[in-house]
């Protein structure tokens, strides 16, 4: 890439922290006159990348002439300057990456990695060597290698790796780890802990977890192993289409049932997201969930999209008509499918114990809409202790049959509803895919309500279960 005069004055402007908590740019003289009379000659000006720029300054900050030492913190001064720039290009990339979802903005990331003194106006040899501190610039400045990445790339790269801006993340739900890393450092051991300590699943779906990623291992890590091996240090990447059909090969040799690549992928970023939000939850953050009541980043609607019956349709209206209709029914399946079996439940309770209708639904209430803690239910519904409610309750059957009820619900609904868009024929050959779309949705769904059940209670439940749960316990009297 050839420099322009307008990219150059990143190596002269230092980007800092102004008294409102917003950016200011400071023109640094002697960083500019320094840089004006080294690279910005004649017309060699246009000549000249950023690259070679950086690797000769740092050449002199390194290794000044003899006769010329001030060129070592003239160089310094001018590759700290394009590095405070890129430090605040980081936070805002930060911030268009999960800032609207997790409640903050550029502006609360800056104080942790732009942070500058004031003696770096300073221009003399005892202003690097007269503190003990360092700033994360000049840290950044200090592991660069030009021979492994550019300036801007590393600077970027240690921003999503600092500490103390990762703990701030983690509190609000996020975790700068890729799913597909997650899934390459866990062991099955590991994970058999996590799933049965810490989600409580059984001990069929632990295996079958297990088996998954296993699966995965055994494809994606030993590339991964391999492409160490040549000398490879990339970030995990997204299996490919090929690593994908492997893995559905390898858990059909464990387990028999076959699979279809979208379907690894599926299942492989569940699995990735409890183990996620465990590692969210132990580090001492809050793991975020989202409102399928918001129109914006609906799971549901989303990952719908990706199924042949929605590609068959042909406009765009229709389309955008189908999801919307698909996102009403499985809302308002849910609302039926919960008073469904609640009422069921209640009906149950009343042929083997009648006092123990306000005990359940008001325990409910508690749980999922107030966000009580089993020690406090029990206190409040009149029960010794917390395993007493935990039995009253049994929270993972009453959300196994919502979901039975659920998918037979929306199913009918939903073929139903297609019969307008797509042609009986067609219909029928894809009747079975129909309904294993619709599984994965509520798949998704429940897991997200078993993840928030299983995590230590100090406010309401937010998950969208939750949400239309405690909109039909609003409606009965408890």
């Amino acid at each position: 890439m050839v420099i322009a005069m307008g990219a150059a004055s990143k190596y002269w402007t230092l980007v800092k922290i102004d008294i409102a908590g917003g950016c200011k740019i400071e023109v640094i003289a002697e960083a500019k006159d320094f840089f004006a009379s080294e690279f910005l000659k004649g017309t060699a000006q246009g000549d000249v990348s950023d690259n070679e720029i950086q690797r000769q300054l740092r050449d002199w900050m390194k290794f000044p002439p003899s006769n010329q030492l001030e060129k070592s913190v003239f160089a310094e001064r001018c590759l700290l300057c394009f590095i405070s720039h890129h430090i605040e290009q980081a936070c805002r990339h930060l911030e268009t990456q999960f800032g609207a979802a997790h409640g903050f903005t550029y502006h609360d990331l800056l104080p942790f990695v732009l942070s500058e003194d004031g003696r770096f106006n300073k221009f003399s040899s005892e202003d690097s060597t007269s503190s003990s501190y360092k700033s994360i610039a000049k840290i950044i400045l200090e592991s660069f290698d030009p021979e492994q990445s550019s300036l801007s790339t590393w600077t970027y790269r240690r921003v999503k790796h600092h500490s103390e801006l990762n703990s701030f993340l983690l509190e609000r739900g996020v975790y700068m780890v890729s799913d597909w890393a997650i899934l390459n450092d866990t062991r099955s051991k590991q994970l058999e802990r996590i799933l049965s300590d810490f989600y409580q699943l059984t001990s069929f779906e632990i295996e079958q977890s297990c088996q998954l990623l296993e699966s995965y291992h055994a494809v994606y890590r030993a590339a991964r192993l391999q492409q160490r091996q040549g000398g490879g240090r990339r970030q995990c990447q997204p299996p490919t289409p090929e690593q994908l059909q492997q893995i559905a090969q390898f858990i059909e040799t464990k387990t028999s049932p076959k699979m279809s690549s979208k379907m690894v992928t599926i299942r492989l970023q569940q699995l990735a997201s409890r183990l996620r939000n465990y590692r969210i939850l132990v580090r001492g953050g809050s793991p975020k969930s989202e409102s399928l009541d918001s129109s914006k980043n609906s799971y549901a609607v989303n990952n719908f999209q990706d199924t042949q019956t929605l590609n068959n349709l042909d406009a765009q209206d229709e389309q955008a008509e189908f999801l919307t209709l698909y996102r009403q029914q499985l809302l308002l399946c849910l609302e039926d499918a919960i008073a469904q079996v609640t009422n069921s439940w209640i009906k149950q309770f009343q042929r083997q114990n009648p006092q123990k209708i306000q005990q359940f639904l008001t325990a409910l209430q508690l749980f999922h809409c107030q966000g009580r803690t089993m020690g406090e239910i029990a206190a409040a519904v009149g029960l010794q202790a917390q395993y007493q409610v935990t039995r009253l309750l049994k929270l993972k059957s009453f959300r196994a049959d919502v979901r039975h009820q659920l998918l037979s619900m929306l199913y009918g609904r939903i073929l139903e509803a297609v019969q307008s868009y797509i042609p009986p024929e067609q219909l029928q050959k894809q009747d079975k895919q129909i309904e294993e779309a619709l599984d994965e949705q509520i798949n998704i769904m429940i897991q997200e309500a078993e993840t928030e059940a299983s995590m230590a209670k100090s406010h309401p439940a937010s998950s969208i279960f939750s949400q239309k749960l405690c909109s039909h316990l609003d409606k009965m009297i408890l």
